[in-house]
């Protein structure tokens, strides 16, 4: 019984006999001359520069067994039939798949995209259903997609951001897709431009507490490269001017903010237009139990001397912000009664050119706005207003943005979140084929009660932002 493919055997087998026997017509034709065959009452000449690749006495038997036929243009070739072909053994050098070519439906516009088939053929042979596949350079995520496809179960990584969003976006497309969960484990890059700048700096997730006796105002402009290497020698030296690397870095930030270093806390580093400033760590997000005790530490300073906050601010600088927190935790910080803003610290101040020169630019995180209307027990939801931090965005994507939406890349709903991990149970998002994305969502409550409803929001930069909203139905 043969083994091959039946997509092979539908566009090779394509002949039959009159008994039902598939077979292919292949060419009995060798380079070099040979000399002319018999072929029945036919005696033939092979084109110039061949020869007939059997001798006659191999024709005659093949003639006899009906085994010979001739095509459209007269040229004999032999029969091959499917019952007696098994398929062939793939060698080491595969060229028999095709790459992902521009007009391929599974094409997401990944520059190092492999074409499905390949891990297809990859993960058959090496693998079984339930198997755990690891790949940990994902790029537009090829793997976990077949393993999703062919059962498998799959951890996948890679340290970009894009290459992270393409996956997750292509493995939500798979009809049926079993939940997984997005997990970000380390910031490598920051973490080895922070050894760089601030050798022997902690890895801890906060700054010490307490700060210099006699703190600089606010510069005017980012330290150029020399202030940073008067905060190195200072923080290597141990001296006033900075208690520790981790102090170091801590200002080297604040100045770059416009903000003042302030002393006495834990959670809260600087002070800028009355406003407190709290930075966040290198290899960790801002998480809601980082604003639990910013908020905590923010009440005991009103008051409190010299670097008490004037105004009833905090601005949350950091790296990363956990999945769950832009919108949760303002809404966290707003029952506290604090009106926080959460900053994003960005790349460009492990630029030392950017630096220099002053181009450095912080920008508050995206926003949600959601409508919420209840009939009965039947919820809708409607995305309102969406706005992202413009400096993520290039200028010409910027310019041809003409509503809100544009930013929405997809967006998922957990009607019924317990305060765990977010349950997607329904989505909607852009895909190539269809540009278009639905801005509402309605979902009908078996019971009455109030549920709380998570609201996540993938922007075209791959970004989270999550907004929870509490329904109550009748």
């Amino acid at each position: 019984m043969s083994q091959l493919k039946d997509s092979y055997i539908q566009s090779h087998f394509t002949n039959k006999d009159p008994d039902g026997r598939r077979y292919k017509m292949a060419d009995i034709l060798a380079k070099g001359q040979g000399p002319a065959r018999k072929f029945g009452e036919k005696l033939l000449e092979p084109p110039a520069g061949t020869h007939w690749r059997f001798g006659q006495e191999k024709i005659d038997e093949l003639m006899k067994q009906g085994r010979i036929g001739f095509t459209k243009q007269g040229t004999p070739a032999v029969k091959m039939y499917l019952d007696e072909k098994e398929g062939s053994v793939v060698h080491n050098i595969w060229n028999d798949i095709p790459p992902v070519n521009p007009m391929a439906l599974e094409r997401v516009d990944y520059p190092t995209q492999k074409p499905e088939a390949l891990l297809d053929r990859i993960l058959k042979a090496s693998s079984n259903e339930g198997d755990l596949v690891l790949d940990c350079f994902c790029g537009s995520g090829t793997t976990a997609a077949v393993a999703e496809k062919l059962k498998r179960r799959w951890i996948t990584c890679d340290l970009g951001r894009f290459a992270i969003h393409t996956a997750r976006k292509r493995l939500l497309g798979i009809p049926g897709v079993r939940p997984f969960v997005v997990q970000n484990l380390g910031k490598y890059e920051r973490q080895m431009w922070q050894a760089a700048v601030f050798p022997g700096s902690a890895r801890g997730p906060r700054a010490e507490s307490g700060g210099p006796p006699d703190s600089p105002t606010p510069p005017t402009s980012p330290p150029s490269e020399s202030d940073a290497r008067g905060l190195r020698r200072a923080a290597e030296d141990d001296t006033p001017a900075a208690c520790s690397p981790q102090r170091a870095y801590t200002e080297f930030l604040l100045q770059l903010y416009h903000a003042k270093p302030v002393r006495g806390y834990t959670w809260l580093h600087g002070l800028r237009s009355g406003r407190m400033v709290h930075v966040g760590a290198v290899d960790g997000p801002v998480t809601t139990g980082d604003v639990a005790q910013i908020a905590a530490e923010f009440k005991k300073s009103i008051g409190q001397g010299a670097d008490a906050p004037a105004r009833n601010g905090v601005d949350v600088l950091g790296w990363d912000f956990a999945f769950e927190l832009n919108e949760v935790a303002r809404q966290q910080a707003a029952a506290a009664n604090i009106q926080m803003k959460f900053i994003r610290i960005p790349r460009d101040v492990m630029d030392k050119r950017a630096v220099e020169s002053g181009d450095i630019h912080f920008f508050e995180l995206g926003a949600l706005s959601v409508d919420v209307k209840v009939a009965k027990r039947e919820a809708t939801l409607k995305l309102t207003e969406f706005v992202i931090p413009p400096d993520d965005v290039p200028e010409e994507a910027r310019a041809a943005v003409k509503h809100w939406s544009q930013w929405v890349d997809y967006w998922a709903v957990d009607w019924d979140n317990q305060g765990d991990t977010f349950h997607n149970e329904w989505q909607a998002y852009r895909t190539r084929q269809d540009g278009t994305l639905t801005l509402e969502a309605s979902h009908a409550y078996a019971e009455a009660g109030e549920y709380a409803v998570v609201v996540k929001v993938i922007d075209i930069l791959g970004n989270d932002t999550t907004k929870t909203v509490k329904v109550r139905v009748k």
